[in-house]
């Protein structure tokens, strides 16, 4: 019986090739960068899929979410030892990434991983995962000029939790137990003092 090793390893792009391509459609947006991994043989790509919805409560407020991400690249013997075929490969996310509404960019500052997935696995378990820090992105722009909306959707990771309202809860709770004490202790002076002149 084979056993089935897993092994990890880790890839960074460095540097594109060509000029990011894009379609831009009306609900539909595709941005694929390519770049030379180190010690690869064939050039690497990512496509990530931009789509556009309507919110379905209000009619209006327009949504753009980052719907699918797919990770295309060779395994060769130089970068996969061991690898049982060399071929082309393709993993890509199974749910959306990210949702904001038209006229926002979305931001993280802190490192997101995203699980991926070959097209043939029916597994649970992740296949690859991406991981992106310093993420900016923006799709379907309302604005000719190449800069990102001033407004903001933040990730969950670099949200700061405000601790503003449970510090005044404690504070004011604090501040009633201290008055209770002295009004307990005041009172039960004064009554001893009544009760030993009687």
């Amino acid at each position: 019986q084979a056993e089935n090793k897993k092994a990890t390893r880790s890839f960074s792009p460095t540097e594109l090739l060509l000029k990011p391509e894009a379609k831009c459609g009306e609900n539909q947006t595709l941005l694929s960068l390519q770049w030379n991994q180190q010690g690869a043989s064939y050039n690497w790509s990512t496509v990530f899929n931009f789509t556009k919805s309507i919110a379905s409560f209000s009619g209006e407020e327009k949504y753009f979410s980052l719907s699918s991400i797919k990770v295309t690249y060779f395994t060769e013997e130089a970068l996969f030892p061991g690898s049982a075929v060399q071929d082309w490969k393709e993993v890509s996310t199974n749910q959306v990434v990210f949702k904001t509404v038209v006229g926002k960019h979305f931001q993280c500052k802190n490192e997101q991983s995203i699980g991926m997935y070959l097209s043939d696995s029916s597994k649970k378990d992740t296949d690859a995962s991406l991981k992106m820090t310093n993420t900016k992105m923006e799709a379907f722009m309302k604005s000719e000029k190449p800069e990102f909306s001033q407004q903001k959707t933040i990730c969950s990771a670099d949200e700061n939790p405000d601790n503003t309202v449970p510090i005044a809860v404690g504070v004011a709770l604090a501040i009633c137990i201290v008055v209770a004490l002295i009004v307990f202790v005041i009172f039960n002076r004064r009554n001893r003092r009544l009760y030993g002149t009687v």
